[in-house]
């Protein structure tokens, strides 16, 4: 597996042909540029998408939760006072 900078790399290259609407196999044209296989390339592909979906998700989940602790958090100054009070 190449090392990270190159997979950004061709993450990167990938995706400037697929925006560029280029017609021609983006495997093939990789392949050739990185000196790589085809399935070096798919599998590049494949995990840095996974990984991107991953992170994405953690990210989601970890707004979620703090928006949660902070509508929680407002909702205890009002809880407070009427504790004390009953």
């Amino acid at each position: 597996m190449p090392l990270a900078e190159t997979r950004r790399q061709i993450w990167e290259a990938a995706a400037e042909l697929i925006a560029a609407g280029d017609p021609r196999d983006i495997t093939e044209l990789l392949a050739k540029r990185f000196c790589a296989s085809h399935a070096i390339i798919a599998r590049v592909m494949v995990l840095e998408a996974l990984r991107f979906e991953r992170e994405a998700a953690a990210l989601r989940h970890g707004v979620r939760n703090a928006l949660q602790i902070a509508c929680e958090a407002g909702a205890a100054v009002y809880e407070e006072p009427e504790a004390k009070a009953g």
